[in-house]
């Protein structure tokens, strides 16, 4: 059977046994790793050969696997990760973060640390008027157009969800302009802690968000025990860096620290004032 995993134009071509590839398109975590995730059938010339094995393993083109959970998820993560070369040539960077937007401007919800609040930030901020929700845990800026252009639903690996309204959004379609990025800290004090960014601090975080995917440190398989050289490159390095500058001094920035209400509020204000 040979399938495409697309994802925002890019595809990474699949050749591998029928069962195999029910399980990859029916799984959960293909939508929740890959932003704007797709399973076509296609006729084009294959990237990745897969084939049953004992254990699971990945030379070059090829990749042995069994029918276990870990080595599906392992063949997604692989997936993601070639699929975020073909991306970021094309000056697209997927960020770890949740995203919203409100009358129609993008706010980026990002910060190094599981557990502050990104994603109960976003569900809170999608009940208020005008907010539509774009992604969590994954979204991905077009560096060249300063927008944001697709992203990923609710993890059902994300603890914090269980604890939320249960909620089935699926991730916004289309380009979204960005107009601000927030580094929340939701906790249950009752009133606003902020600071602006300057646009060097921001660069810094931002640039590492925007780049950790392509790097060999983050594509961890076979469960968490083998990783692989980066993909990345020094055309893809400079273009990065040039276009992660260019939004670091153009986009205002934001840590907020408070309880969710209050923070939202907080961003909904700031975003809308000049609307």
């Amino acid at each position: 059977m040979r399938i495409e995993i697309q994802s925002l134009g890019q595809c990474i071509v699949c050749d591998m046994p029928q069962d195999i590839c029910d399980m990859v398109s029916d799984h959960y975590f293909l939508s929740e790793y890959i932003p704007n995730a797709r399973v076509i059938k296609s006729k084009a010339q294959a990237e990745l050969n897969v084939h049953i094995g004992n254990t699971f393993d990945w030379q070059d083109k090829h990749i042995s696997i069994t029918t276990a959970d870990n080595d599906i998820r392992s063949f997604i993560v692989i997936v993601g990760a070639l699929l975020e070369h073909k991306r970021q040539l094309c000056r697209l960077y997927q960020v770890h973060g949740s995203a919203v937007a409100i009358k129609g401007n993008a706010v980026a919800i990002i910060g190094g640390m599981s557990g502050i609040g990104k994603t109960t930030l976003a569900l809170f901020m999608h009940t208020m008027p005008h907010v539509i929700f774009i992604g969590d845990e994954k979204f991905v800026l077009d560096g060249q157009n300063k927008t944001l252009v697709g992203g990923c639903p609710i993890s059902k690996d994300n603890y914090k969800s269980k604890n939320l309204q249960s909620v089935n959004l699926s991730p916004h379609n289309g380009a979204v302009h960005l107009c601000l990025i927030v580094f929340p800290v939701i906790t249950d004090e009752p009133s606003v802690t902020y600071y602006k960014f300057d646009s060097l601090k921001l660069f810094w975080h931002l640039y590492e968000e925007a780049s950790r995917d392509i790097r060999n440190l983050n594509m961890l398989y076979d469960n968490f025990t083998k990783t692989v050289n980066s993909f990345d490159s020094d055309d893809v390095m400079k273009q990065r860096l040039a276009d992660i500058q260019n939004i670091s001094k153009n986009t205002p920035a934001y840590f907020i620290r408070g309880n969710v209400s209050e923070v939202a509020k907080f961003i909904y204000n700031l975003t809308t004032s000049s609307t």
